[in-house]
């Protein structure tokens, strides 16, 4: 692996060193779960990445001087959101799931959407699993 800069060129570094399709770029955060048009115009000002939590940890490694940088699969792409039943129910929207109980009724509604959401994470968590091992083991040089 060539000498890295940054913490962030390392890792691009030994993702190409190791055959992993990554992409470098900003990354915006938000308060809650965008949908898919608010990620559309995130995206449209720059953002490659549109999440409620790196900010927060890279915000307070930034105040303390402790080099970070951001390791993100995406399992909604810009293009989609989470569907709203998902969300609702999994609490990502912000708020508990009971209130959105009655939300269930849309399941049958957005089979589509659930099965894409299914394949893109599924997809997200292969790539973490062939993105981790080449990051750490340079991250450890």
């Amino acid at each position: 692996m060539a000498a890295a800069s940054t913490l962030a060129d390392a890792m691009e570094s030994a993702l190409g060193d190791a055959g992993v399709k990554a992409r470098r770029g900003e990354g915006w955060t938000v308060d809650g779960v965008a949908d898919a048009a608010a990620k559309r115009r995130l995206g449209a000002d720059g953002a490659l990445t549109v999440d409620s939590e790196s900010f927060a940890v890279l915000d307070r490694a930034r105040a303390h001087g402790v080099p970070a940088a951001a390791l993100r699969v995406v399992a909604d792409p810009v293009d989609r959101g989470v569907p709203r039943s998902v969300a609702a129910l999994a609490g990502v929207d912000g708020a508990g799931w009971w209130p959105h109980v009655l939300d269930v009724w849309r399941l049958p509604l957005e089979i589509g959407e659930i099965a894409q959401f299914r394949r893109d994470l599924r997809d997200g968590l292969a790539g973490i699993r062939g993105a981790l091992p080449p990051v750490l083991s340079a991250l450890r040089t």
